[in-house]
């Protein structure tokens, strides 16, 4: 009895556990679920409960499904997606109360489905079935969105009683002929758009539609569009086979979109009275007809692909804000006239426009003009509310001004690819901040002038661009300057807040010119392969140099009073390199990095490239007949410029031609030549006053000296050639100049110690010779001009009598007369030259001419140095610069004159007192008998000097890029001597009897 008990409770707990689950006699239906995480207690097992609780169910992987029994037991199923059913033939979908939303996917196999009792159903998508030919809709009364796309063989679709259906999407059904949509009356939007072999669509009756899209739908000829009274964005596109659009009564429609629809020529705007956004895009059509000045409050147009109109007349269009114009091949003129708000405007790729005014749009903000290539002339001006302005690939264009646009607004600027711009000027944007100018092949010339908010710029692939200018761009803070294989010479001045310079692969570049850059942190140079000199020591503020793959980078100036993060390689042919002196070590490692072995790296930078972008020239000529200074008139030697401006003060010499030449800065400049003797002439201008960039550089300005009051003075001076050496010869240049300003007759005496040294040679040759008396008569000489005497002695051995030995003094004494000499002079017209006697001596020295004493007398007078140099190397030596600092305290640095030099040179006063004489390209030999040069300068001592006063000078003097050989300390005594240290009494005293007796 107990066990009989026992076997019945079993039998009834069985069959109550079998009642609970959910028959799917599919197991791969049941192993998707399972999947899914539909069992919640993992029996493998769907027990009604676990069914019940699922509210959202996505079978969406790939699966071999056989059928779908079971599915009506998720009874409070609201989201079905079912993805990829492949081997389903047959689908139910039935009895699913509380689904609201299901996705179908079937790439083959279901044939058939069947979709009912299905009441809450609101949105459903039927997507991808391959061989479903008939879906039948009906009666799914609730549904308010639906999706039929890319079933490939559906030919008939049943859309009755869906009366909430307010959204229809059918796309991509390609076997679908007719479409008959009229008795959905709560359609508010319809996209109807890929259905290749679509014919008629019936949308009678739908008068709530807003918004619908009919989109490339091959073989559709006709469109029915009367009734759709609530219509207000219509979307016509790529529906090839249409040829007529009949738009009349849609009075609300606001937004129309044709385009692509090849076949359609004309289009009737009549009765659009509340359109305010089109777009006519036809491809490859011509709509030749459509009357765009019937509507009155359109706001935004696109008109683009179109190959019929030649003519787009816009006017009166009073509304118009947004305006596109693109790819309309025979378009030739566009009339713009009245169109005050229009703020946004494109011009693109219209292959016939010739010529384009878009002046005085008051309310334009926004203007890009791109790839017109007829483009020819182009008017921007007026324009003051702009703010933006691409210009870019119209190669027909060859000026561009935008210098009138006069704007406060306009902040970004792109001119690309317009092959033959050659001008531009865009100096009147002021308020720009973003500028590219690009690839514009042919572009000459650009002007930047006044864009002082401009903070990022870049000029690249301007390949006929050879040179510009960026002055004063205070709020500069990027530039980029690139690919501009034209690109030679460029001047950056005053770019004071400028922190990144990109200057990369200018393949031509040769001169680059910085002035004012104090703030550039970073600079990048690199692949500009003719650049030979680069000078970066006027970036005090530069912590990251990259220069790099500079292929005949030769100088190289780092040296700016800081330390930096330098990066050098790949420019092999680099000779020099100044830097400050605690970068040298790692410039040093770099340099020995690349195997660069022959590069000279040192601290001070002696032929640091100006960086002066301005110049003024010319030459400084005496007038002495007052007939205008020509060719034929004397030379100025050694003309002294003075220059003076708003920070100081600089002095340059020209050459001994007469020729100057004068590097400037931006700046106001007064340039005034001082002469030796100034209260005896006039020069003609007195001086000149130019401000760059205004003035026109280079600027070529003569200067004609005229005499005033007449005035006879001469000068004379004797230069040692060679230092004197017992038992050798010594060599000796007499200088006699006639500085004055009338023709002075004059005879030269020059008497040298016969009993210490023979005579041999003169050249000129001398007229007499008396014991150690030499005398020429010279003849007439003009003013400022010079004549030269050479003269050679052999000096005494140290065992000839009476003996020459190393440390005696030589005497020379040189005298001028001249019957016309000025009575009570205040300076003499003769020389002492006192030369030391030396056995072993160094080839580079200085000395002063006067000796190691001068008589209080000749305090505040002139005195002459002279400093020599020699080539002691194994090769030549191309460039030297003797530098020499003189002592403010001892000497009138206003008064320095140069009186004669070996070879060309360059002369400048920098910093108030250091003299440089630059020796440039004179290729000193090596060679022991042409290895020699010097220079030879006068100035005046301080007046205050006393007796017992020492003045001193010594100078640095540089070979080439090696560090400095520093002569020997000059030092002169103010002193009294004994009348036998002085011959000049002497002398005058022998000369009695003599055949000049009667003048002395």
């Amino acid at each position: 009895m107990r066990l009989l008990l026992i076997l019945t409770v079993l039998l009834l707990s069985t069959k109550s556990y079998t009642q609970d689950i959910v028959d799917i006699p599919d197991p791969n239906f049941k192993q998707a679920l399972i999947e899914e995480g539909v069992d919640t207690n993992g029996d493998g097992e769907i027990q009604v409960n676990e069914a019940e609780a699922v509210e959202w169910l996505v079978l969406e992987k790939p699966t071999v499904l056989n059928n779908l029994i079971g599915i009506n037991s998720f009874v409070n199923l609201q989201s079905l997606e079912l993805g990829d059913l492949v081997y389903i033939e047959n689908l139910d979908i039935m009895g699913l109360e509380a689904l609201t939303s299901l996705f179908i996917e079937n790439k083959s196999g279901l044939k058939n489905l069947k979709l009912k009792y299905l009441p809450s159903i609101k949105i459903l998508h039927i997507y991808g079935f391959t061989n479903l030919e008939i879906l039948n809709l009906t009666n799914l009364s609730n549904l308010n969105e639906l999706l039929i796309e890319e079933n490939s063989s559906l030919k008939n679709l049943e859309l009755n009683n869906l009366g909430l259906l307010w959204k229809i999407d059918i796309l991509g059904n390609d076997e679908l002929v007719e479409l008959d949509l009229s008795g959905l009356l709560a359609l508010t939007k319809i996209k109807i758009e890929g259905n290749d072999k679509l014919l008629s669509i019936n949308s009678i009756g739908l008068s709530a539609i807003t918004e619908l899209n009919i989109i490339k739908n091959d073989e559709l000829i006709n469109l029915d569009l009367n009734h759709l009274s609530s219509l207000n964005t219509l979307n016509i596109s790529e529906n090839n086979r249409l040829l007529s659009l009949d738009l009349n009564g849609l009075s609300s429609l606001t937004t129309l979109n044709i385009s692509g629809n090849n076949g359609l020529l004309s289009i009737d705007l009549n009765g659009l009275s509340s359109l305010t956004s089109l777009n006519i895009n036809n491809y490859e059509g011509s709509i030749k007809n459509f009357n765009i000045s019937a509507l009155p409050f359109l706001k935004d147009f696109i008109f683009s692909d179109n190959n019929g109109p030649t003519n787009l007349n816009l006017s009166e269009l009073q509304f118009l804000k947004n305006l596109i114009i693109q790819n309309n091949k025979n378009l030739k003129i566009i009339e713009f006239s009245n169109v005050p708000k229009l703020s946004k405007l494109e011009i693109i790729d219209n292959i016939d426009i010739i010529s384009l005014d878009v002046s005085g749009m008051l309310r334009l903000t926004d203007l890009n003009i791109y790839s017109n290539i007829s483009l020819a002339n182009l008017n921007i001006t007026n324009l003051p509310l702009l703010n933006q302005l691409n210009i870019i690939d119209n190669p027909s264009l060859t000026k561009l001004d935008l210098s009138g646009i006069i704007s406060s607004n306009i902040q970004s600027l792109w001119i690309s690819g317009n092959d033959g711009l050659q001008i531009l000027d865009i100096s009147g944007l002021t308020s720009l901040i973003n500028v590219r100018i690009a690839f514009n092949l042919n572009l000459e010339s650009i002007n930047l002038t006044g864009l002082i908010l401009l903070s990022d710029l870049s000029i690249s692939g301007n390949d006929k661009l050879e040179s510009f200018e960026l002055n004063d761009l205070s709020s500069l803070l990027t530039l980029a300057i690139d690919n501009n294989e034209g690109l030679k010479t460029f001047y950056l001045n005053n770019l004071t807040s400028l922190y990144q310079l990109m200057i990369i692969n200018n393949e031509n570049l040769e001169n680059l010119y910085f002035s004012n850059l104090t703030k550039v942190w970073r600079i990048v140079f690199l692949s500009n392969i003719r650049c030979k000199n680069l000078d970066l020591s006027g970036f005090v503020s530069l912590s990251y140099p990259e220069i790099a793959y500079n292929y005949e980078l030769e100088y190289l100036y780092l040296k700016n009073g800081k330390s930096e993060n330098i990066i050098l390689n790949d420019n092999f042919l680099l000779k020099y390199i100044c830097s400050d002196e605690e970068d040298i070590s790692t410039i040093l490692h770099l340099l020995e990095n690349d195997n660069i072995n022959d590069c000279t790296v040192n601290s001070y930078c002696p032929y640091t490239v100006e960086g002066n972008p301005y110049q003024v020239s010319g030459k400084v000529i005496f007038d002495f007949d007052k007939n205008g200074c020509n060719e034929n008139d004397v030379k100025y030697e050694f003309p002294k410029m003075h220059i003076s401006d708003t920070q100081g003060e600089g002095i340059v010499f020209g050459d001994v031609e007469g020729d100057y030449l004068i590097h400037l800065n931006k700046n106001t400049y007064t340039i005034t030549p001082h002469l030796e003797n100034l209260d005896y002439f006039k020069i003609i201008p007195e001086s000149i006053t130019l401000t760059f960039p205004d003035s026109t550089s280079p600027y070529i300005q003569d200067f004609c000296i005229v005499p005033d009051v007449e005035y006879t003075d001469l000068d004379v001076v004797i230069i040692p050639l060679n230092q004197a050496r017992p038992g050798f010869v010594s060599d000796y240049k007499v200088r006699v100049r006639n500085i004055g300003n009338t023709i002075v007759p004059c005879e030269l005496f020059f008497v040298y110690e016969s009993e210490r040294m023979d005579f041999l040679t003169a050249s000129p040759g001398q007229d007499s010779i008396n014991g150690g008396e030499l005398y020429w008569n010279l003849g007439e000489l003009k003013p400022f001009e010079l004549k030269e005497i050479l003269l050679s002695f052999e000096l005494n051995t140290p065992t000839d009598n009476p003996p020459l030995l190393g440390g005696d003094v030589l005497h020379f004494f040189a005298a001028i007369y001249s019957s016309l000499r000025k009575a009570n002079r205040n300076d003499y017209d003769f020389y002492n030259l006192y030369q030391t006697v030396v056995n072993s001596y160094d080839p580079n020295d200085k000395t002063c001419l006067e000796g190691d004493k001068l008589l209080p007398e000749m305090v505040g007078d002139y005195v002459h140095y002279m400093i020599r140099f020699e080539n002691t190397g194994t090769a030549e030596a191309v460039n030297i610069v003797v530098r020499d600092s003189i002592d403010p305290a001892r000497f009138d640095i206003s008064t320095l004159q140069i009186v004669d030099a070996s070879h060309e040179l360059e002369t400048r006063i920098n910093d108030g007192n250091i003299v440089e004489f630059i020796f440039k390209d004179i290729y000193l030999p090596y060679e022991d008998d042409t290895n020699d040069g010097y220079v030879v300068f006068k100035i005046k001592t301080k007046d205050d000097l006393v007796i017992g006063d020492i003045f001193e000078n010594q100078a640095d003097i540089f070979f080439d890029y090696n560090a400095p050989i520093i002569t020997n300390l000059a030092s002169t005594e103010v002193a009294e001597f004994s009348a036998t240290h002085d011959i000049k009494e002497n002398i005058m005293l022998s000369l009695q009897p003599n055949p000049t007796a009667n003048h002395l």
